[in-house]
């Protein structure tokens, strides 16, 4: 590993840069959920940033969520 890729990725697989992405996608999720959808509970956000999943350049989302109202608790896998 190149000095550059050891201060970008430092001694963690999927590197500073993937986890400040999924923050962001993570914020942005919970954001539109909170406008659009607000009877819609979100449990936990979920990442696949798995060695599979960067080789095929995709990333999957598990978004794990409640509608208290009803007594539903679900969850939805994307993959992107």
């Amino acid at each position: 590993m190149t000095p550059v890729e050891l201060l970008i990725y430092g001694n963690h697989r999927t590197g500073l840069i993937e986890e400040f992405k999924q923050f962001v996608i993570d914020r942005k999720i919970r954001e539109q959920v909170k406008t659009y959808m607000p009877i819609i509970e979100l449990i936990d956000i979920q990442f696949d940033a798995s060695s599979a999943a960067q080789d095929t350049n995709s990333l999957g989302i598990r978004i794990i969520y409640s509608v208290p109202d009803v007594g539903v608790e679900d969850l939805l896998d994307l993959t992107i």
